[in-house]
């Protein structure tokens, strides 16, 4: 078997416009043509599923690359790919890649006794041959179109072989994930997170944001990213009721992370418990005003500007706009503070445990527990498209409003972190 050599890798550019798109590049860091079209054929897509497609269209051509495999000359003569090829085109996209290598290695500098695994997880290569299927069917009907015999029967007979060959497999149905936080693992999360509790494993800089920022995933159930593009305009006054308002900004010029967190489905608008609403407003004036004094005291211009042009609510030592990493260490951090806390914990999990309480909270209140329409709501999901749906909207947003504030838990400790 040929070993497949890394040759490809993938670059996310920006436009003057602020728009994001991932490039697939050879070793010279030319775009390959064909990733690039197909690519921008997708390009309303969110940027990290654009970003994880170009990375599985890099392992396709290093992989045809490594078998000496090209599309358009096999088309011509009436052909695709063999079984033989299929199977190794499979095998090959369940190894990881040299990023993952990369950050593999590192942490077995520092835990050089934890095994290091060599493939991704059963669902990630289930998503990604599902990925690279649709791709070569792409580059193979594409090359039917140009070519100019009119016959492809066994052509098409291949590439129905080559997607069930790579989307014959299955996430096993048994796989465990959690759900939700027991009792105690609640307890545990907000002792761990108050701001000047003995178990807070964060310096007192950074405690009242990660306080703020771990009460806000809880209490909303948002998705990782949607927190994290938050603007402080974005925080509602509240006249009646505070609430946030999530924008879909795809394109933000404002927004300069090299990987830029976007709101991945519904805009929408929701109300939040008064005390949340407090505790993001205090984090706000306080850590802004922290930093402004260390900047000034230091001299440092460029980070005051920096400070001053940045709009969102959750913000870095610097001064910039909070990085998806910079959430996945905090995290991280969590885990290992206290060993109460389970050991999957994450924005995720945290949105899996508000969806658990509404269900608790429906079912205590008498109401159907399947409140579809209120759950997509709030949650951000594409709604099924029914006219009635559509124009019970604003039924569907009062309703899910009361719901929330009664979901929500207080977090009242927020005024032992008062500056």
């Amino acid at each position: 078997m040929r070993e497949v050599v890394q040759i490809t890798q993938c670059r996310t550019v920006r436009f003057a416009s602020g728009e994001r798109f991932p490039l697939v590049v050879d070793a010279r860091g030319i775009p390959l043509i064909a990733a690039t079209r197909y690519l921008a054929t997708r390009r309303n897509l969110a940027l990290n599923t654009l970003e994880n497609t170009a990375r599985t269209l890099a392992k396709v051509h290093d992989f045809l690359e490594s078998r000496d495999v090209n599309i358009a000359e096999r088309v011509a003569v009436g052909s695709a790919l063999t079984m033989d090829e299929l199977t190794g085109l499979r095998d090959h996209l369940r190894t990881i890649g040299r990023r993952t290598e990369t950050i593999l290695t590192r942490s077995s500098l520092r835990e050089p006794h934890n095994p290091r695994r060599r493939v991704v997880e059963h669902a990630e290569w289930y998503a990604r041959c599902r990925r690279a299927s649709a791709y070569l069917k792409w580059l193979i009907d594409a090359e039917m179109e140009r070519a100019s015999s009119t016959s492809f029967e066994r052509v098409r007979f291949e590439v129905k072989k080559l997607e069930s060959r790579l989307t014959d497999l299955r996430p096993p149905p048994d796989r465990w994930e959690q759900t939700s936080l027991s009792v105690e693992e609640r307890n545990a999360l907000i002792e761990t997170v108050t701001v000047g509790s003995p178990k807070n494993p964060f310096s007192p800089t950074q405690q009242l944001r990660n306080m703020a920022l771990i009460a806000a995933y809880y209490e909303t159930g948002l998705r990782k990213s949607e927190l994290l593009v938050l603007r402080r305009d974005d925080l509602l006054p509240p006249a009646l009721k505070p609430q946030l308002r999530l924008a879909r900004r795809p394109h933000d010029e404002d927004d300069k992370r090299a990987k830029m967190p976007s709101v991945k489905t519904m805009p929408r608008t929701m109300p939040i418990a008064p005390d949340l609403y407090i505790l993001l407003t205090s984090y706000v004036a306080a850590d802004r005003s922290r930093l402004r004094k260390r900047f000034r005291e230091r001299g440092d211009r460029s980070a005051l500007k920096r400070l001053d042009q940045n709009p969102f609510v959750f913000i870095s030592s610097t001064g910039s706009a909070l990085s998806l990493s910079s959430v996945h260490k905090i995290f991280d951090t969590l885990r290992n503070a206290d060993p109460r806390l389970p050991i999957n914990l994450s924005p995720h999990v945290l949105r899996r445990a508000w969806n658990d309480r509404f269900s608790e909270y429906c079912h205590g209140n008498g109401f159907p527990e399947d409140r579809r329409a209120q759950r997509e709501f709030y949650m951000g999901w594409a709604a099924h498209s029914s006219q009635a749906e559509r124009y019970s909207r604003q039924s569907t947003s009062n309703a899910v409003a009361l719901a929330i504030l009664n979901t929500q838990q207080r977090w009242s400790s927020w005024e032992q972190a008062q500056p």
